[in-house]
């Protein structure tokens, strides 16, 4: 069983990780994880092999698929990351993921 003072500390990291976000990638972070829900079990595992800096061939491998191209370009849309580099070029997508990831997890955590 968890400890319920870890619990009651976990919105508390979430919270702390929002606040440290830029003013640029607050919108993009709560868009995507407002969008995380429409992923596919395969598509959310991609999200999250990619925020722990695995390439399209190593989350292919992990996967057992034979290219991940598609996949990665799947997740990236229907997370809205995929209109990043126009509308702020100076952001990388997987930086954005991996926050997205680690405040998910811990939202996770928390209802769990």
């Amino acid at each position: 069983e968890i400890d319920p003072e870890v619990r009651v500390d976990q919105p508390l990291q979430t919270s702390e990780i929002l606040a440290q976000l830029t003013a640029e990638e607050r919108p993009w972070v709560e868009q995507a994880l407002a969008r995380f829900p429409d992923l596919t079990p395969q598509e959310a595992r991609a999200a999250y092999l990619l925020a722990a800096s695995y390439n399209s061939q190593g989350v292919a491998r992990r996967l057992g698929i034979q290219r991940a191209d598609a996949l990665i370009s799947r997740v990236y849309g229907k997370l809205g990351l995929d209109e990043l580099p126009a509308h702020a070029p100076h952001l990388r997508q997987v930086a954005i993921l991996i926050k997205t990831c680690q405040i998910r997890d811990l939202q996770q955590r928390t209802l769990g």
